[in-house]
């Protein structure tokens, strides 16, 4: 189907991100910080949190309804009767958007695993992989090792490949060395740390280069920073360079790394009741997330009220360590084939606790029903899933959601 939109191949270089948690958060990364180079980078992301155009930005901006039709009607005449996925469809548009609006630097989000996923079909320049946990084991496999097997089919022969997993899998190193590919591990290759005496800088370094004093992000972890340090170390390896003047780099990164975080990643809505928006949805994620809020400031002596949804295929379990901070939960129900409803969540939920737990069908209503119950210095969590995140979101903007796939 490619080749039928283009004979051609890309002109421009193609960074493509593959990993459990993170990938997105390091392709934003990686846009901002082109975008501050004065780069013109296509992004490509998924899934969306409340309208399909945030999947496709083209030099930093969302594409169009014109530019998406267009291009959908560009691919349904092209494929003439051939079968195509609803993820086969989008990473095919932003492909051929990116060729249709000259961009100079191409950035791929992997959708699920990594070998098989739609957004492997063009070779990568530099392959990154952010990190290797449990989820989808349907899919992709029972253990990290076949996991890892997944995620490193972006790599190439020749080709770099960043791992933000100091200590991944062999099976992730064997399938490297196969190719072979240049694989870089993170704090075998490159590393980031703490700098100052009050450690508000990090400094990341790696072959041949090394950036001190760098911002710490809005909210700051080790995930996080590895994140960012995979993405400059991508960065640094394009070929050619995206500057020849290395004195704009630092601004650059600090520009990104302050604005390159995406919605629905620990967002926190500041107030008398404080608001966190999350969309963590695996055991990885869920532990990330509970680490944040045991470590953001303000609102210890308040409650935790959680609202959450979680698709079908998701382990309750992987909840537990939300369990221990939390004072008060709502269920909310997800929909589509992996769906799952409200009151066959608080069931699961209620036998993990221990307790009854409050379901209501829509993520707005309980919304609403938690910000009612609510008091000052209470916070309220949502999270569980990408599209109970967008109509968080949408809710607290004003807005009126559209369904998102997770």
């Amino acid at each position: 189907m490619l080749g039928r939109l283009a004979e051609d191949a890309p002109p421009w270089p193609l960074i493509t991100v593959a990993g459990t948690n993170g990938k997105g958060s390091c392709v934003a990364f990686m846009e901002q910080a082109l975008l501050a180079l004065g780069r013109r980078p296509g992004a490509f992301t998924s899934p969306h949190l409340n309208r399909y155009n945030e999947r496709i930005r083209i030099a930093g901006a969302e594409v169009s309804d014109r530019q998406l039709v267009e291009v959908f009607f560009a691919i349904d005449e092209a494929r003439a009767g051939t079968s195509l996925t609803y993820f086969e469809f989008s990473a095919l548009a932003a492909i051929e958007l990116f060729r249709r609006e000259n961009v100079d630097i191409g950035l791929l989000e992997v959708g699920l695993g990594g070998r098989l996923d739609a957004s492997n079909v063009i070779d990568a320049d530099i392959a990154v992989v952010t990190s290797l946990a449990l989820d989808h084991q349907d899919w992709l496999g029972e253990s990290l090792a076949e996991i890892a097997v997944e995620k490193a089919g972006i790599f190439r022969a020749g080709k770099p490949a960043i791992c933000g997993e100091p200590a991944p899998p062999d099976s992730l190193i064997r399938t490297a060395a196969g190719l072979p590919a240049q694989l870089l591990l993170r704090e075998r290759d490159f590393s980031f740390r703490w700098q100052g005496e009050s450690a508000g800088k990090w400094l990341c370094e790696g072959p041949g280069w090394r950036f001190d004093d760098l911002p710490l992000p809005p909210v700051c972890s080790e995930p996080i920073l590895s994140n960012i340090a995979c993405g400059i170390a991508a960065l640094q390896l394009l070929r050619p360079a995206p500057v020849a003047d290395k004195w704009q780099w630092p601004e650059a990164l600090a520009t990104a790394i302050e604005q390159g975080t995406p919605p629905g990643r620990f967002q926190v809505f500041p107030g008398d009741v404080e608001w966190v928006v999350d969309v963590a949805h695996n055991a990885a994620a869920f532990e990330h997330l509970a680490d944040n809020l045991a470590r953001q400031p303000g609102y210890r002596d308040g409650r935790n009220v959680l609202v959450l949804g979680m698709l079908a295929d998701k382990d309750v379990e992987a909840l537990a360590p939300l369990a221990a901070l939390a004072d008060c939960w709502y269920a909310v129900s997800t929909h589509g084939l992996r769906g799952l409803a409200a009151d066959a969540l608080a069931e699961r939920l209620g036998g993990l606790l221990g307790e009854a737990v409050a379901c209501l069908p829509r993520v707005e209503e309980a919304c609403a029903a938690a910000a009612r119950e609510a008091r000052p210095g209470d916070r309220i969590v949502v999270t569980g899933s990408f599209v109970v995140a967008g109509p968080a979101l949408a809710w607290l903007h004003g807005e009126r959601p559209l369904q998102a796939l997770d």
